[in-house]
């Protein structure tokens, strides 16, 4: 019996980290928090999202072939109508980006939604199922 490792847990909770990372960044954009805060934030949401794409994200990086396409085609067809995606990635993802808009891009609190950003981003290639997924189990 196998237990659950903290990757395990941080791609449970990582949409649940997203939202409270973006509410942080909207009440420190609208507080003038510190600076220097808000930017130990984003280290460290960012660290997340970079752990979480090197041990569960990169799974994925095999040839299109494996995965179960045919052809390019397919492949982007399959991500233009969103099969295989978590659920609720859309929405997150384009929260961040509107979180980025609203914050400012240069300021640590824009600085801040991009970390929630890329830990989304980093969620969804964890999460994502391909054809070649769902036939073989």
């Amino acid at each position: 019996m196998r237990g659950k490792s903290p990757v395990d847990d941080l791609s449970r909770w990582a949409p649940a980290i997203v939202i409270a990372v973006l509410v942080i960044a909207l009440v420190g954009a609208w507080t003038k928090g510190s600076a220097s805060l808000f930017s130990a934030l984003s280290l460290v949401v960012g660290c997340l999202a970079l752990v979480l794409l090197v041990t569960r994200g990169m799974r994925h990086m095999r040839p299109k072939e494996s995965l179960g396409f045919t052809r390019n085609q397919s492949w982007f067809a399959n991500e233009l109508a969103g099969k295989g995606m978590p659920r609720g990635s859309y929405v997150l993802g384009f929260a961040a980006i509107l979180t980025m808009f609203v914050c400012g891009f240069q300021s640590a609190y824009g600085t801040l939604a991009f970390a929630a950003f890329a830990l989304a981003v980093a969620w969804v290639r964890a999460n994502v199922r391909n054809p070649a997924d769902s036939s073989s189990g």
